[in-house]
């Protein structure tokens, strides 16, 4: 198993410190600095949870991320998030509105998004963000953690012990009208009624 290794921020806080692994990798230090030199790469965040639940289960292997970068944790004073880097070339301002307009490539990293949470919420309680949580710096991150703690921490004691399910329905709108006529003629005599009515 890989070791975690706390960076130190600079302002002598070492509480306050980025904790990142390389996932999948042995003995790899991960830096989450926020932006590269370039200012080409953001943050990505996936979801939110108590720091000391978290930190075990980056020495499981780990999905990938939502661009293939390693899927990291940035741990602040009691919560923590679980990142990734992503190509602001793609998940900018200005490019994402773009890119989510292409149905497949939202498709594509929404499975990746969803897989990265999944994990997590199966082992501990989990806070997660909206598709397309975005930061530019790690101590923006740090800084939501800090400011939204009181409101994170009410929805995880919520979440505590209990699973998100989804439910997609599809019908067959030919056999369910037959269906309904079958249990109820009245029914059957106002959807031909429906039907037959123009619009408006």
């Amino acid at each position: 198993m890989s070791k975690r290794a706390a960076k130190n921020t600079g302002d002598g806080d070492a509480r306050k410190a980025a904790v990142a692994r390389k996932a999948g990798a042995k003995g790899r230090k991960a830096d989450m600095k926020g932006r590269d030199a370039a200012g080409a790469q953001a943050i990505y965040v996936y979801c939110v949870g108590e720091r000391a639940a978290l930190a075990p289960l980056f020495d499981d292997e780990l999905p990938g991320a939502i661009e293939g970068e390693s899927v990291l944790e940035l741990a602040g004073e009691g919560l923590a998030a679980v990142v990734s880097r992503v190509p602001l070339a793609d998940y900018g301002e200005e490019a994402l509105p773009s890119r989510l307009a292409d149905a497949a490539w939202t498709a594509t990293r929404a499975l990746r998004h969803e897989r990265v949470v999944e994990h997590f919420a199966r082992r501990a309680a989990v806070v997660p963000l909206r598709f397309g949580t975005i930061y530019l710096r790690r101590e923006s991150v740090e800084r939501m953690l800090v400011e939204r703690d009181a409101q994170l921490r009410s929805v995880l004691a919520r979440l505590e012990g209990r699973e998100e399910w989804g439910l997609n329905l599809s019908v067959e709108r030919a056999r369910l009208r037959e269906e309904v006529a079958h249990v109820s003629p009245r029914l059957r005599e106002m959807v031909e009624r429906a039907e037959g009515s123009p619009p408006g």
